[in-house]
């Protein structure tokens, strides 16, 4: 399984969505993580994820605009377990197994961060062996 994960800091340009492109026909990811995508997501036509082959999307919520993206392929089926402002946590059988994953993009406030921590002690806890 691969994986990447990209501080993006904007995709709505024409030249980062062709440095995206490349980079994802070279690895060819199962799992794309876009951070700070500074747009919505609606705002990227569907056929340039459908080009990736990247049929499925998680945002987070917080505010209007995701600070967080997960797109991935068909080949995955993931049950969401946390879904906030700060972390996008799922569950999917690789090979059989059963696989957690999180991705998390931390708030700069340290108030905020402590209920990222709350989220994922009681994420844990929910969830044993994740």
């Amino acid at each position: 399984m691969k994986c990447i994960f990209w501080n993006i800091r904007g995709i709505g340009n024409l030249e980062t969505q062709i440095h995206l492109f490349h980079l994802i026909q070279t690895y060819k990811p199962d799992f794309l993580f876009l951070a700070e995508p500074l747009i919505n997501f609606t705002d990227i036509p569907p056929w340039y994820w459908k080009k990736l082959h990247l049929h499925n999307n998680i945002l987070n919520h917080h505010n209007n605009i995701p600070t967080l993206w997960c797109l991935w392929n068909n080949h995955q089926h993931i049950t969401i377990l946390l879904n906030t402002a700060q972390c996008l946590a799922f569950t999917f059988l690789d090979e059989g197994t059963p696989t957690y994953m999180a991705a998390i993009y931390a708030s700069t406030l340290y108030m905020n961060r402590r209920k990222l921590w709350l989220d994922l002690t009681k994420l844990l806890t929910d969830h044993p062996g994740a």
